[in-house]
């Protein structure tokens, strides 16, 4: 499958149902599933992508990673500073740096 590059990427559902958003063209898809692997394929600045064969599980291991990294980097940027306001400078840095997807974009 193809994707369409760009810079504004988002994700959501409205009436017409589940789609990817790229530089505001929406592009409709038949679950959930399959829009969430399209969009971190398309923050990835991917234009070519196969779908796997077990999407649902490839996903859910992908978020889940995704969560442990989000957690590691806290851990590390706790362990240099206790400044709240320096932690979530040094987060946003390390998310920009790695290119991370916008879930991350927050410490919890």
């Amino acid at each position: 499958m193809t994707l369409r590059k760009g810079t504004k990427i988002s994700q959501g559902r409205d009436l017409e149902g589940n789609y990817v958003s790229i530089d505001g063209k929406k592009e409709y898809y038949d679950t959930p599933v399959m829009a969430r692997y399209v969009y971190y394929c398309a923050l990835r600045g991917m234009d070519r992508i196969q779908v796997p064969a077990d999407l649902e599980a490839v996903l859910k291991e992908f978020e889940e990673d995704l969560e442990s990294w989000r957690k590691s980097i806290e851990t590390e940027i706790e362990s240099i500073t206790d400044d709240e306001k320096y932690r979530a400078k040094l987060f946003e840095l390390c998310v920009k740096k790695l290119n991370y997807p916008p879930m991350l974009d927050k410490p919890s």
